[in-house]
């Protein structure tokens, strides 16, 4: 995010990866005598997805970027246009990936403004800034969900559902007075998303039942399940500790 340092961010980078979570700071830029196809180190932000140990997709993880360092172009060089030129590359790049398959799902993030976003109090304040044309990154088909960061307030992009800003879990800031809520997507072989959005202090028992039982019928390990399990707990009793939820429901499941 842009509120970390990225050096900052992937200090624990080897620690974190020992839990199988991959921890994206910055781009790592190739030096100007390096010959490569792109400036940048695209695997680095090509993350497999695996199931049963096989590779059933892949997340474009891309942090933060100042506009200044997404590549320009030759003509018609204005920040939605690089984003999108950005995207484009790192997508048809993950193509030519030896282990990429047709059929594999793929989730792109990006931390930035787009112009169809919704602001509300605290998000107005970086209302001013450089936005990004939904039309033209949503025209990349072979991203099945895009996952934005940046505004605090959970919204679909108009009425796309597949690419949404989920949002912070709970209020960071006292002026946040609208509902915050998980929002939990599910992608099976390019078919278009299905996502939840429960506000927290809506959520009961039987959805995350429902929501094990739903991950045990598409395949998933118990080991992938308790993973899962484990980051909602984190998630919920930092929310226990900033009184946005009076318990944590995990505690009866």
């Amino acid at each position: 995010g842009n509120h970390d340092s990225p050096s900052r961010l992937e200090a624990p980078r080897e620690l974190w990866a020992a839990f199988d979570v991959t921890v994206i700071g910055n781009l790592d830029f190739y030096r100007n005598d390096e010959k490569n196809e792109l400036p940048y180190d695209a695997s680095k932000m090509q993350i497999p997805v695996r199931r049963n140990g096989e590779i059933v997709g892949w997340v474009l993880a891309v942090p933060f970027i100042n506009a200044g360092n997404y590549p320009s172009l030759d003509e018609d060089d204005t920040y939605s246009n690089r984003v999108f030129s950005f995207y484009n590359e790192l997508k048809n790049n993950l193509k030519t990936h030896s282990q990429y398959k047709e059929n594999h799902s793929v989730v792109a993030t990006g931390h930035f403004m787009v112009n169809e976003a919704a602001l509300k109090n605290k998000d107005k304040m970086v209302g001013g800034i450089e936005s990004v044309d939904s039309s033209g990154i949503s025209s990349l088909s072979d991203i099945d969900y895009w996952a934005f960061g940046h505004v605090h307030h959970p919204q679909n992009i108009g009425n796309n559902e597949k690419m949404r800003y989920s949002g912070s879990p709970f209020a960071l800031t006292f002026n946040e007075d609208y509902p915050h809520s998980v929002t939990v997507v599910n992608i099976e072989n390019h078919i278009n998303p299905y996502i939840g959005k429960i506000p927290l202090y809506k959520l009961t028992p039987e959805h995350i039942e429902s929501l094990y039982r739903q991950l045990r019928e598409k395949g998933l390990s118990e080991t992938s399940i308790r993973y899962v399990h484990n980051v909602l707990n984190c998630a919920l009793n930092y929310a226990v500790k900033r009184r946005t939820i009076p318990h944590n429901i995990l505690n009866y499941v």
